[in-house]
């Protein structure tokens, strides 16, 4: 959500990064706990290096195009990482 202040959407997208950036540590603590494998955290690593990598490029050069591949990749991310989740614990 963009405020008044932040017109460009400049510091919206920086605080996008930080928080992608945030999560890289959080999607693999299940791994370093003990939870899930090896599997899990190979893919929870590259899909929390891609969101951060789309995050970052729309710091860089904000535009709707890049706010929309965002948020399209943020409700593809929580979904396939508790799916990977969920397969690494069945197998």
């Amino acid at each position: 959500m963009l405020s008044i202040e932040d017109e460009t959407g400049a510091m919206t997208f920086r605080q996008a990064a930080l928080n992608a950036a945030a999560l890289i540590p959080i999607s693999l603590a299940p791994t370093l706990l003990g939870i899930a494998g090896r599997p899990y955290f190979v893919a929870a690593a590259l899909l929390s290096g891609l969101l951060l990598a789309l995050s970052i490029a729309a710091a860089r050069a904000p535009s709707p195009k890049s706010a929309r591949r965002l948020f399209l990749s943020t409700l593809v991310y929580l979904p396939v990482l508790l799916g990977v989740l969920v397969a690494n614990r069945l197998v």
